[in-house]
Order: C-alpha cells, then structure tokens, then sequence
C-alpha cells in the first residue's frame, strides 16, 4: 500500500496480513487522499535514468546503509545505498537499459526519466513504473548514473534543456 502521490517510498508498507492493512492505509493516506494498492514482488531494486531516449548507467538500490567497499560513484542516504554501476550481470544491465528505452519511447518521455525495475533471482526483469518528473540533484541517481556514463552536471542539464528544446518539440508544444 502507498499513497498515489509522493516519492522515495514515503508512506509506503508492505501488508503482509489483514490487520496490517488498515494501519497501511492510514498511513499512506497522511501524505494524500488516495492509495495504490500493488502486488508485493521480491527482489533487487534497480533504476534506470533516461536521458533523450539514451538509457544511462543501471543503478542498485538496497535497504540500509552498506559499510562494504563500494565503486566509487555509490552512495547512501539515511535509509538506502545506492551501488553504481549495479551488480547485476552484464546480460541483465543491458536488458534493463534497453527495456527502459522502450518505455521511454513508447510513453513519450521527454529530457530525463526513470525508470524502476525489481530484478528477481538475479535474472528475471519486472517493470514497475516510470518516473517522468526525475529529481538531477548533485545526490541523486540521475546525477551518480550521468557521471558513470561520462556526463557531468552541466552535461546533464544542457542535454535535457536540448532534448526538450528541439525543433520537432516545440512544435508538438505549439
């Protein structure tokens, strides 16, 4: 259960009984009128930035704080680590890149989005939404995956400016 709107997993519980779910939509509905109720699905958490239908480096995310050594783009927040590039197989990376372009395309993304997947047994590829109101922070994923595939902050910015300022875009604005 997670309220309809917000980010980061705020609000959101997993019900793993029925007295459980009273107490969840209470919750959930302190950050907003309305609740999504999703089927639980076990696995990695991995995140896929799409930068004008380029996807960027795949990022992990898990709950905690990881004290192990991590590739140097990696970083935590207070609740989750973000590992990057992931640690999935290359196969897997490469599926996860190439489905998020297919979204981005087939939706209509504009300039940067995310994607979310959950990746079960270290193979098997869900989908779980696309976020087209992506955060490029200097502490965010779209930044840390931006800087793996080789593009700085002002690269970053000058792309999604660029990308929602061609000449096939404002027109489709007009």
């Amino acid at each position: 259960i997670k309220p309809n709107s917000g980010a980061f997993r705020l609000g959101m519980t997993v019900v793993e009984s029925e007295p459980d779910l009273r107490r969840a939509i209470e919750v959930a509905t302190k950050l907003g009128p309305s609740v999504l109720v999703q089927q639980y699905i076990p696995g990695v958490d991995a995140h896929v930035s799409v930068l004008g239908g380029r996807a960027l480096e795949v990022i992990e995310s898990i709950p905690g704080v990881l004290r192990e050594s991590l590739p140097p783009l990696s970083f935590s927040t207070s609740q989750r680590t973000y590992i990057v590039p992931a640690r999935f197989s290359a196969d897997v990376r490469s599926a996860l890149r190439s489905t998020a372009e297919l979204v981005y395309r087939t939706v209509g993304c504009r300039g940067l989005s995310r994607c979310d997947f959950r990746v079960m047994n270290g193979k098997q590829i869900v989908f779980l939404e696309v976020n087209v109101q992506h955060t490029i922070r200097p502490r965010s994923m779209a930044h840390h995956s931006a800087m793996a595939t080789g593009l700085d902050m002002n690269d970053l910015v000058t792309a999604i400016l660029n990308d929602r300022w061609r000449p096939e875009r404002r027109a489709e604005s007009n």
